[in-house]
């Protein structure tokens, strides 16, 4: 089987555009053009409780300019578990604990940002076990006590949050 070169570039860029460690400073805007997907789907069939937590871009550091979003960004998270279950997606997540951290999100026309989450309680333990599931497009937080700013969301694309939890199934 073979790829081109432009296939390729695409699976390169939307790996390098999936996360952006802590501590990076990101100069400039930071556009997707490319489909960015995360998909995690973790079954417990033991007596623990299960969860997961997934972006499908992740910014952990400080972007200066503006996301843009041309292409397909989604994160899809599913936790099945017998004493307990959760699930938590995040399309686009800013988790930062820097100041000036937060950002200017544009989702422009035919752009996707999609966040599914799905979690399920099944076997002896549903009486008492809980499933819960988050779903959340554009996640943004900062945790340093001193940051004050506000971020824009632009969208003339489609966002989504879809979340479903289940005990007993």
């Amino acid at each position: 089987m073979t790829a081109d070169a432009g296939s390729w570039k695409n699976t390169i860029l939307a790996g390098l555009a999936n996360y952006i460690d802590a501590g990076s400073i990101v100069t400039g805007d930071l556009i997707n053009n490319v489909t960015a997907q995360t998909y995690v789907e973790i079954v417990n069939t033991e007596g623990s409780a299960t969860a997961t937590d997934v972006a499908g871009i992740e910014i952990d550091g400080i972007l200066e300019g503006d996301l843009i979003n041309n292409g397909t960004v989604s994160a899809e998270a599913r936790a099945i578990g017998r004493n307990g279950a959760k699930a938590e997606a995040h399309g686009i997540e800013f988790d930062a604990e820097y100041e000036n951290a937060i950002a200017n999100v544009q989702n422009n026309a035919g752009a996707l940002i999609a966040a599914t989450a799905f979690a399920s309680v099944t076997g002896t333990y549903i009486t008492t076990a809980i499933a819960t599931a988050e779903a959340k497009g554009i996640d943004q937080w900062v945790t340093t006590e001193d940051t004050d700013g506000e971020a824009l969301v632009g969208n003339s694309g489609i966002i989504t949050a879809d979340a479903m939890a289940v005990a007993g199934t």
